[in-house]
C-alpha cells in the first residue's frame, strides 16, 4: 500500500511539471494556448514621441471571398499617417481597426516604425481632436510602453 501511494504522489508531481509546454502561458493564473509567438522586449521600455502633422490617410475595406458564409465577413481598416519630430515621415501611425480584426499588439515599436490601434469606432473622434490640436499648436504626444511580460500600451497624448 505504502509503494502504491508512493508511485501515485511520484506520478502527479511528475505531470505536475509538463506545464512549462512552450505552447502555454500562464495568465492570471491559467494557462493559455498561444496564439503567435510573442515579441517581447528584453527590459520594459517606455518610447515618446511629439507628432508635428498628419500624414496621409489610407481607407481599407478587406474579405475573403471563398463561397462560405464568411465571404460576408468584411474588415475595415483606416490608417493615419503621423509625422513627429525627429522621426521619419511614414513610419509613426494610428491604425483604426473593424470589431472583428484580431490584432494582437495595442501598440508595436519596432526597428523605428511605430504603429499605434483603435477601434475605428473612435476615428472621428481622434481625427478631429488631433486637427483641432495641430490647428491650435498644442502639444501632441505619442507615448508605447513595451514590457517584458508582454504588457502594451499606446497613447495619443492631446
Amino acid at each position: 500500500m505504502l509503494a502504491f501511494l508512493s508511485f501515485l504522489c511520484f506520478g502527479l508531481v511528475v505531470s505536475a511539471q509538463n506545464d512549462a509546454d512552450l505552447n502555454t502561458a500562464r495568465n492570471n493564473d491559467r494557462l493559455s494556448k498561444r496564439m503567435f509567438k510573442a515579441n517581447n522586449p528584453l527590459e520594459d521600455k517606455t518610447d515618446m514621441f511629439e507628432v508635428t502633422g498628419v500624414g496621409g490617410t489610407v481607407f481599407t475595406t478587406s474579405n475573403t471571398s471563398d463561397g462560405t458564409a464568411n465571404s460576408y465577413k468584411h474588415s475595415q481598416k483606416i490608417t493615419l499617417s503621423l509625422a513627429v519630430l525627429n522621426g521619419k515621415s511614414n513610419s509613426f501611425q494610428l491604425v483604426f481597426f473593424s470589431p472583428d480584426n484580431e490584432i494582437p499588439y495595442s501598440a508595436s515599436f519596432a526597428d523605428g516604425s511605430l504603429s499605434i490601434y483603435f477601434p475605428i469606432s473612435m476615428y472621428e473622434e481622434v481625427k478631429q481632436k488631433l486637427d483641432q490640436s495641430l490647428a491650435a499648436r498644442k502639444k501632441v504626444q505619442l507615448k508605447v510602453i513595451q514590457k517584458k511580460d508582454g504588457y502594451r500600451e499606446g497613447t495619443l497624448i492631446l
